[in-house]
């Protein structure tokens, strides 16, 4: 679904305006945006349920063992401070995160390592993920919430949001993408 997106996006850049193939394409473009939505909702719901079995720490060393066995990407988990107890919803956001941000690793970032830090007091939960790839043009990271291309970025963005959270996204100063999830406690 995202790659028709972006396909119908690549020929809608190349028409004329007028072109009567315009709509149309402007209409598979904006299915093909809702229904990744739609698959990554979904997902959301399955790795919800899944959480309530192991725990946050449990999940995301899944993910990092998974990222080992898969690719070539050296992955850790540092679980830097951990003194309360997270409600189930926050939990499953910063497990999205971390699934989308790390999933965003493999496909794209062209990185060696990565590392997933968690931080959790009594004001916050903090989660980082920091890869030493290829990064973000300043163009994307200006932009990625009102591309329709991004929209891995712009969903981890809203659900930070839904918990007044932040949600922050800079390249590294060597290089590399990091990603920062922030929720009030």
């Amino acid at each position: 679904l995202f790659t028709m997106g972006l396909k119908a996006d690549w020929v809608l850049e190349r028409l004329p305006p007028d072109s009567p193939l315009v709509r149309p394409l402007r209409n598979i473009k904006k299915l093909a945006s809702l229904g990744t939505a739609q698959v990554r909702d979904a997902i959301f719901a399955l790795s919800s349920s899944a959480m309530q079995e192991g725990g946050l720490v449990s999940m995301l060393y899944t993910l990092i063992h998974d990222l080992r066995e898969s690719t070539s990407i050296e992955a850790d988990l540092v679980v830097a401070e951990w003194t309360v107890s997270l409600p189930s919803h926050i939990e499953n956001v910063l497990f999205t995160v971390a699934q989308e941000a790390l999933s965003n690793v493999r496909r794209h970032a062209q990185a060696t390592t990565v590392i997933v830090t968690v931080q959790i007091t009594g004001e916050q939960a903090v989660l980082v993920v920091q890869d030493n790839g290829i990064g973000l043009s300043p163009l994307v990271l200006q932009t990625y919430r009102d591309n329709a291309t991004h929209l891995g970025l712009t969903g981890m963005h809203r659900r930070l949001e839904d918990l007044e959270g932040q949600f922050l996204l800079t390249n590294g100063e060597e290089g590399g993408l990091i990603v920062k999830a922030v929720v009030p406690l």
